[in-house]
C-alpha cells in the first residue's frame, strides 16, 4: 500500500479509517479503490 500513498500522496483508505479496518483489508487482499493519479500500467502493478 505504499506506492499507492507515494504517487497520490494520500492514505489509500483515507484518514478516518481504523487500523484495524486497514490490517483486515490488507489481510483479505482488498485493494482500495484507485487514486486518479495511477495509469493503467502502474495500477496493474499495485494489483500483481
Amino acid at each position: 500500500m505504499c506506492i499507492i500513498q507515494a504517487v497520490s500522496r494520500k492514505l489509500p483508505w483515507g484518514n478516518q479509517v481504523d487500523n484495524f479496518v486497514v490490517e483486515r483489508r490488507v489481510d483479505n487482499k482488498e485493494l482500495p479503490q484507485r487514486p486518479p493519479e495511477f495509469t493503467d500500467a502502474q495500477w496493474q502493478d499495485v494489483q500483481v
